[in-house]
């Protein structure tokens, strides 16, 4: 709950638009996206950029727009890019 708590107000507006509950969402594993155990303990980074808590690989408003099917542009693709 923190973490939708600290980017809920990035998302205005999907939740209406798409019925999306983030309380309902199934939670994403950093892992799952991609992630691999960081330089010290209980840390992560991208495996593409060894970076800790890259902004890139794991932009979560954007992460979760998608999950919600609101529409990104031209990044569609973004979760696929991870793997």
């Amino acid at each position: 709950m923190c973490n939708n708590i600290r980017i809920e107000s990035e998302l205005d507006g999907v939740f209406e638009k798409t019925g999306y509950d983030v309380e309902e969402r199934n939670p994403f594993s950093v892992y799952g996206l991609g992630a691999v155990q960081g330089p010290k303990k209980d840390t992560y980074q991208c495996r593409q950029h060894k970076k800790i808590d890259c902004e890139k690989c794991f932009d979560w408003v954007k992460i979760i727009k998608m999950d919600a099917g609101y529409p990104i542009g031209d990044d569609s693709s973004y979760l696929d890019t991870l793997d």
